[in-house]
């Protein structure tokens, strides 16, 4: 099996108007998507039932980690 087929669960790093709409497409292929961005008001503007969205620096290393799951 390869790491392809088994990804379900993306996280963007950027929630500008690029980040946006690879998670829209993402998540109407099946996806589990995270998208994540400094600022807390863009994200509110994403918020959504099919989309997460976290507040993150991606400067913040530890945090960053965590997000990505490791």
């Amino acid at each position: 099996m390869t790491a392809a087929a088994t990804l379900t669960h993306v996280l963007i790093l950027g929630a500008g108007r690029i980040g946006e709409t690879i998670a829209t497409m993402l998540c109407g292929g099946g996806y589990r998507v995270t998208i994540a961005d400094r600022d807390r008001d863009r994200l509110a503007t994403l918020a959504r039932n099919d989309l997460a969205t976290l507040v993150l620096d991606i400067r913040d290393r530890p945090a960053l980690l965590a997000a990505m799951g490791g």
